[in-house]
């Protein structure tokens, strides 16, 4: 049977611009990967029947995420598409979420009076103290308020 590596690099062709074509096996895990100058990455992770594909900046996904079930043809060209998207400079002005998060403090004039650690401790007295009390949040992203209430017991997850 052909390895996951050889399939992608007969199957895919990436024309201009590739710095390098990487990949690596671990407990039958893949992931391979394909860079650009302006460090744009086309990341196939998964394994032989089942992973995903996304393209990533700084190290973020700046596309949807992609689910493959198999390396077929059809898989295959969806691929192809999108590493010719990254080369014709579809995601040049696609912003990371670090980016969109630097953009909204600046349209907002916000601050944050909290660091990773205060948040870590606030996040931690929630879970030890109050895990069944309802609690309600806004993302930084929600343009209105929400309308539920979570409870840390039930379904919600924090993680800093």
């Amino acid at each position: 049977m052909q390895s996951i590596h050889n399939i992608l690099c007969e199957k895919l062709n990436p024309r201009s611009g590739v710095i390098k074509i990487s990949s690596s096996k671990v407990d039958d895990r893949i992931y391979f990967d394909i860079s650009w100058e302006g460090d744009f990455h086309f990341i196939v992770t998964g394994w032989m029947h089942y992973g995903w594909y996304y393209v990533q900046r700084d190290k973020q996904c700046i596309s949807p995420s992609y689910v493959y079930k198999e390396l077929d043809n059809r898989a295959l060209s969806v691929m192809q598409h999108i590493i010719d998207e990254i080369e014709n400079g579809k995601y040049n002005n696609k912003k990371t979420e670090k980016e969109k998060i630097k953009q909204v403090l600046e349209e907002r004039n916000l601050t944050s009076f909290m660091n990773n650690t205060k948040w870590k401790e606030l996040i931690d007295s929630i879970m030890e103290n109050m895990r069944d009390i309802p609690i309600q949040y806004k993302t930084f992203f929600d343009e209105e308020e929400p309308s539920i209430y979570w409870t840390i017991d039930a379904d919600e997850h924090f993680f800093i």
